[in-house]
């Protein structure tokens, strides 16, 4: 299978997917590097969480054709859970599996707005962008 049936046919396709791996390599960085400040109150620490997931849903659902979406969710919701188990047995930070919750819940609004007609966006912006310039 080429990425062509995986993907929307972007013309700059590798610019998004770069764009979105290095959000992943943040949020890995982020979340393995010890003492890191966050949020004084948990709910805060929640809702950071769940934005981030939810962003990072809806960009991969911009690139990826819907029928590789719950694909995507699956992967970062383990992404989630590893990460989680690292910080846990790592002795350098605390996991919370409240975080997971958090991260799952914004991968599903993602994928449900997505659903509701935010899937291919990457492809309407450069749509977009390509009508301005001609």
């Amino acid at each position: 299978m080429t990425s062509s049936q995986l993907t929307y046919p972007l013309r700059y396709a590798w610019v998004w997917l770069a764009g979105g791996y290095l959000v992943l390599a943040t949020i890995v960085l982020g979340s393995l590097i010890p003492g890191m400040p966050g949020p004084d109150f948990i709910a805060a620490d929640k809702l950071v969480h769940l934005g981030i997931y939810l962003v990072l849903m809806l960009w991969f659902a911009g690139i990826y054709l819907p029928r590789r979406h719950l694909w995507v969710l699956l992967s970062l919701a383990l992404l989630s859970i590893g990460l989680e188990l690292v910080q846990e047995y790592s002795g350098l930070r605390n996991g919370d599996w409240r975080d997971v919750v958090a991260n799952v819940v914004g991968l599903s609004g993602g994928l449900l707005l997505a659903r509701l007609g935010l899937a291919g966006w990457c492809l309407n912006a450069e749509k977009w962008l390509s009508g301005m310039r001609g």
